[in-house]
């Protein structure tokens, strides 16, 4: 699927309108699978004032949640064909943004499940450029977690929260050699917004 270009502009502006450089870049770092909370912990570090608003917001969920064809989709296609028209273009654009928000050395929270290698890797180049690294784990069960993306109006495939749990189990010494600080959540089997 493509973007229309003044689609993409206005994503843009939405995603990267309110980022500057910053004295000491800092990516915030969220980990864990998808329903173990990751959002919801952002959004409220965010009204808390604990994160940035002024960052760049790394969630390719929320990309394609303002492309208005996945929208569209979502409505008249449904949940599951919807995610598989528009996960991989949200996902492209989340990343040229990215690289975008790191260009200027604007800080960063990267609200993703960084359960796959190349979320690793896009985290050490950041830091091998310069970020100091602040990552929070959500140690969450994949029962809890399948229990509530059923609640999801977005799909969310079974096998890829599996998926998910098993690549995090070796990334996350990775990971903690990796950042300046390394926090786990407990999860709180809060309900999901």
């Amino acid at each position: 699927m493509t973007l229309d270009p003044t689609i993409i502009n206005a994503i843009r502006d939405q995603f990267l309108g309110g980022v500057s450089s910053s004295p000491v870049p800092t990516v915030y770092c969220m980990a864990g699978i998808p329903g173990a909370g990751k959002s919801t912990f952002v959004d409220a570090a965010l009204q808390r004032g604990e994160f940035p608003r002024q960052a760049f917001l790394l969630d390719p969920d929320r990309v394609m949640n303002a492309i208005p064809q996945y929208r569209d989709d979502l409505q008249t296609l449904g949940a599951i064909e919807a995610f598989s028209k528009w996960e991989l273009p949200a996902r492209h654009l989340a990343y040229a943004m990215l690289d975008d928000a790191a260009h200027i050395k604007g800080d960063i929270i990267k609200d993703m499940g960084c359960a796959r290698m190349e979320n690793y890797d896009k985290l050490k180049a950041l830091k091998q450029s310069g970020y100091r690294v602040q990552m929070y784990y959500i140690d969450c069960p994949v029962p809890d977690a399948l229990e509530r993306i059923e609640h999801r109006p977005r799909h969310t495939p079974e096998q890829l929260v599996r998926d998910r749990a098993s690549g995090l189990v070796e990334l996350l010494p990775l990971y903690q050699n990796l950042a300046d600080e390394f926090t786990v959540l407990p999860f709180r089997n809060a309900p999901a917004l």
